[in-house]
């Protein structure tokens, strides 16, 4: 059935089913995380403790079954993405959106990979100084932070790139989400929390992304190709209805 779907709403598919799989398990993991707090916690925390390695001393504890519910979750998200920017390039060739999103499909790879080392490292007791943490638990932190940036940000972008290719309102209402993840992103980078804590500016960047995700999927799935701009243009739908 699927080799008959156009690349247009397979890729919907895929961001519609990749998105919606990686929320609800967001939300089983934080419930089953003992003592979770979406305020003070980082989403990656849900994972691995990322920040014990750069911080110790600590026990490098991992919670289960949150944790590989999370990763489980994150890795569909991951591998779906990827389809569907394949899927992009066949529908978008040559555009820009698609290269966009590619970057941010191939950053969500190292994320779920980023965790091996804590799995390798579970249950042992991290001691300051910073060079008895074993180099590869913090190349590990290190490579989930950075790639967690460029996600976010290559998500946000994706985002405000996306109103070339959907009607009113949808083509005011993208970059205003691609908009806010990216303002959220650099304030969470730099400190500023807004007093929603470390885990509750990051959902500020996160949230935005996954709502555009589902929305532009949804779209791509129930819509013509004939409903698309002309992305030479960006003429809506209803202006080519007056010619």
């Amino acid at each position: 059935m699927l080799k008959d779907t156009p690349p247009r709403r397979l890729a919907g598919m895929m961001l519609f089913i990749g998105n919606t799989v990686f929320i609800l398990g967001l939300a089983v993991a934080e419930s089953v995380f003992p003592g979770y707090s979406v305020s003070r916690d980082f989403i990656s925390d849900l994972g691995a403790p990322i920040a014990v390695p750069l911080n110790p001393p600590g026990m490098l504890t991992i919670h289960q079954p949150a944790s590989i519910i999370y990763i489980l979750s994150l890795s569909i998200l991951t591998v779906l993405s990827l389809e569907a920017a394949w899927q992009f390039r066949q529908t978008f060739p040559a555009k820009r959106f698609w290269k966009v999103f590619f970057v941010f499909a191939a950053g969500l790879v190292a994320l779920p990979l980023s965790y091996i080392p804590y799995y390798v490292y579970a249950d042992q007791q991290i001691m300051q100084p910073i060079s008895n943490v074993p180099a590869l638990l913090i190349a590990g932190a290190i490579v989930h932070d950075a790639l967690s940036g460029l996600v976010f940000f290559f998500g946000g972008l994706s985002a405000i790139e996306s109103r070339k290719l959907v009607v009113k309102p949808l083509d005011r209402l993208f970059p205003v989400a691609g908009a806010v993840a990216i303002v959220a992103a650099v304030l969470s980078g730099v400190g500023m929390d807004l007093g929603l804590g470390p885990g509750g500016i990051e959902r500020i960047v996160a949230y935005p992304i996954l709502v555009w995700a589902l929305a532009f999927g949804g779209y791509l799935m129930g819509t013509d190709i004939e409903s698309v701009p002309s992305l030479s243009t960006g003429t809506s739908t209803s202006q080519d209805s007056r010619k």
